[in-house]
């Protein structure tokens, strides 16, 4: 992980691999998708909604940009302590990504810190990593960070930007109704393809 975090030449698309699978299954896997990424041969991206970058969903291809995005994402849920889509939260709460910047909106960003850390942590570390998984997260790749930068914001280096909380500027999965059903019928981690899931780009 530090490696990739200090070159950002990362390129492959993130997929979950069941628990089981050996580390020989893994590489060889991952061999594959990347293989079939470059040559452009798949139809269909795989990913847990709410990690996928809108370029990622839209176009299927993957760049260290998408992994800033997943890894923006990444940081939010351990963070606030939940998934990027729970669709048993109210509505307003659902999205991850959209309930903190409408909390960050309203200079509230302390509401959405996960109640299990108890007040165990020092309240400008976690303001600066939500500020930074919202940063990973623009709707507009060329807004994210590199990676590089990212380890010195992380290290404290250099301070995280200041970010504008308005939702437009993130890209925010529009889930359809039949996806919440699906989503709350099966696996909580269950897997959709940019088929079933668009992007509001700009707000739309």
């Amino acid at each position: 992980m530090r490696r990739w975090l200090s070159n950002g030449k990362r390129n492959i698309a993130p997929k979950d691999t069941p628990s089981g699978t050996s580390t020989k299954q893994q590489r060889v896997s991952g061999r594959a998708n990347y293989w079939e990424l470059e040559n452009l041969e798949a139809t269909r991206v795989v990913g847990t909604i709410g990690y996928m970058a809108p370029e990622l969903t839209a176009m299927g291809v993957t760049t260290t940009c998408t992994d800033v995005y997943a890894f923006g994402s990444f940081i939010l849920e351990v963070v606030c302590g939940r998934r990027p889509v729970d669709p048993e939260r109210p509505l307003e709460q659902m999205i991850l990504l959209k309930w903190v910047a409408s909390c960050g909106s309203r200079d509230n960003l302390m509401v959405t810190v996960d109640s299990k850390l108890e007040g165990n942590f020092k309240a400008e570390e976690v303001k600066m990593l939500l500020k930074l998984g919202m940063l990973c997260s623009q709707s507009n790749p060329e807004n994210r960070p590199s990676m590089r930068h990212i380890v010195q914001y992380l290290e404290g280096n250099v301070p995280v930007p200041s970010i504008s909380f308005d939702t437009a500027g993130f890209g925010m999965p529009n889930i359809s109704n039949e996806t919440v059903t699906q989503m709350t019928t099966t696996s909580t981690s269950a897997n959709f393809s940019f088929e079933d899931v668009t992007i509001l780009f700009g707000g739309r």
